[in-house]
């Protein structure tokens, strides 16, 4: 698919401005551009970016804005492991399109992402705080946590539980393998959660987004 295919798709997908659309398009050639220098993204998805990653990053927008409607207060975000930036930097674009006002802080152990994460901040003139530090060393707490292929779900869990708050919703994209990760994390941990199933015409890998509260270690 075309860039221009993939901008038009995402643009009426996810009801994205002309002004947001050119701020997607900078940090596209931005990722192009640092991409050799930094293997940033996996190789075979580098024509696909709009729809493999912005994409799959924007739909956790409506999830996020949910939680923030539900609890009626200012939030903050975190993205654990954003690499590029995906999904966090990609959803405060999202939200910042749409005047929602949230606090949103990438976390990221690899100083070379955390370099590009600040030039696109730069760049993009964005109000996002940047940690280059493993999560293990993070002492504060956030209302939403987001993670992407980080890690197995029954790992995963053990980096995000210090950093959520007690009424925390974790927004976790999962592959199709996601029920067999769920069983193994269940013996570990407990918590309710909610599947999302991808949009078809987008993936048809069988991927999901897990929603999961209440997460709680099992003494």
């Amino acid at each position: 698919m075309e860039v221009s295919t993939q901008i038009k798709v995402f643009q009426k997908l996810h009801n994205v401005p002309r002004e947001t659309i050119n701020q997607f398009t900078e940090y596209h050639n931005l990722l192009i551009s640092h991409q050799e220098k930094t293997n940033l993204v996996g190789s075979g998805t580098i024509s696909t970016i709009w729809i493999r990653h912005f994409s799959d990053s924007a739909k956790l927008t409506d999830k996020i804005i949910t939680y923030k409607n539900n609890v009626n207060r200012s939030i903050e975000v975190c993205d654990v492991g954003s690499g590029a930036g995906f999904p966090g930097l990609v959803c405060f674009l999202m939200l910042s399109s749409q005047k929602h006002k949230i606090k949103m802080t990438l976390i990221e152990s690899n100083k070379k992402k955390c370099e590009f994460l600040t030039l696109v901040k730069e760049k993009l003139m964005l109000p996002v705080n940047i940690i280059n530090h493993r999560v293990e060393k993070i002492e504060k707490k956030y209302d939403v946590i987001l993670s992407r292929a980080v890690a197995p779900l029954h790992k995963l869990l053990g980096l995000l539980a210090p950093v959520s708050r007690k009424d925390a919703i974790l927004l976790i994209p999962k592959g199709k393998s996601y029920l067999k990760e769920i069983e193994k994390a269940k013996k570990l941990w407990s918590f309710s959660y909610k599947v999302v199933n991808n949009n078809h015409l987008l993936d048809k890998s069988g991927g999901v987004t897990l929603e999961i509260i209440n997460l709680k270690k099992i003494k």
